[in-house]
């Protein structure tokens, strides 16, 4: 009786303890979370809130249950099995004005490019040309790189969120690429709405697709149906703003995500596929399929 009271004892005793070690590790968490919110209001109060969004855009990059998450060598080494390193050679231009991608996210994307031997690209959203200047440079000379956008000033199928009005003028959208010499591939610009748009010219064809367009639910799901069409078996499709601003396209690749392989690249806002034709067409383009209306490329 005696022993097991003593057992009862010590067994109450270690359960005290992992309590008190628990509270401490979380009032050493809080602790240090706090001293770096004291730091940034003292020392750089502007920056608060974009520590606050990078805390709560890294919540929502991993613990997505219905994406796998991998740096890109795993990335590249799982779907690839790349043995040697990938030379990126890609130019990112320093001009006057926003850019959509991070300077990770671009090399990133360039190095998906080179190590897929990609040769064309479509691009859905150009803004000011950034990225279509940095895919043109990765792809290389001989290579194509399309890019579709929205006319200034055009009535939209669906509703738009306010990120996404940006007011560029039409000699604004794709300025980079237009003014900066090319090193890569030629840029054709297209204008259209994407919900409207005649993709039908590139089906089957494109290596790389790049959605970074309008991101309310239905434009992310319309795009997303767009860009499965149009990649060729084994080509990619690249998401941009896997992000806690961005709820349409959280709710579409979680979506995806249930029926196809959709990996987030850590450290990014970057999800990509490989298209494998039969299961796209099993798994995921049908149940996004939209009825496309015709209109001239």
């Amino acid at each position: 009786m005696e022993k097991q009271d003593e057992a009862a004892t010590a067994g109450e005793s270690r359960r005290e303890g992992m309590k008190l070690a628990s509270a401490l590790h979380c009032v050493a968490w809080l602790t240090r979370t706090s001293a770096t919110l004291l730091r940034t209001l003292l020392l750089a109060p502007r920056r608060l809130p974009q520590l606050c969004q990078a805390a709560l855009d890294h919540h929502v990059q991993t613990t997505t249950p219905e994406l796998t998450h991998r740096t890109l060598e795993e990335f590249l080494t799982h779907q690839y099995d790349l043995r040697n390193a990938v030379d990126i050679d890609a130019a990112l231009p320093i001009v006057v004005g926003e850019r959509n991608v991070t300077l990770g996210e671009a090399l990133v994307l360039s190095a998906l490019v080179k190590a897929t031997r990609t040769r064309r690209v479509l691009e859905i959203g150009t803004f000011r040309g950034w990225t279509s200047y940095l895919l043109a440079s990765a792809v290389g000379r001989g290579g194509e790189v399309l890019t579709l956008d929205l006319p200034p000033r055009t009535k939209t199928s669906h509703p738009l969120e306010k990120r996404d009005v940006y007011g560029l003028s039409e000699a604004d959208v794709g300025s980079t690429f237009r003014t900066l010499p090319l090193r890569g591939a030629e840029v054709t610009q297209l204008w259209g709405d994407s919900a409207t748009f005649d993709f039908s010219p590139w089906e089957g064809g494109i290596d790389m697709v790049l959605v970074d367009g309008a991101h309310t639910k239905e434009y992310v799901r319309n795009d997303s149906a767009r860009a499965l069409d149009v990649a060729r078996d084994g080509g990619l499709v690249v998401w941009h703003d896997l992000k806690s601003s961005c709820p349409g396209v959280i709710s579409v690749l979680s979506e995806l995500g249930r029926r196809l392989d959709l990996c987030h690249i850590v450290g990014t806002s970057l999800v990509v596929h490989v298209k494998r034709t039969q299961s796209d067409v099993s798994g995921g383009t049908a149940a996004l399929r939209l009825p496309i209306a015709t209109g001239a490329p």
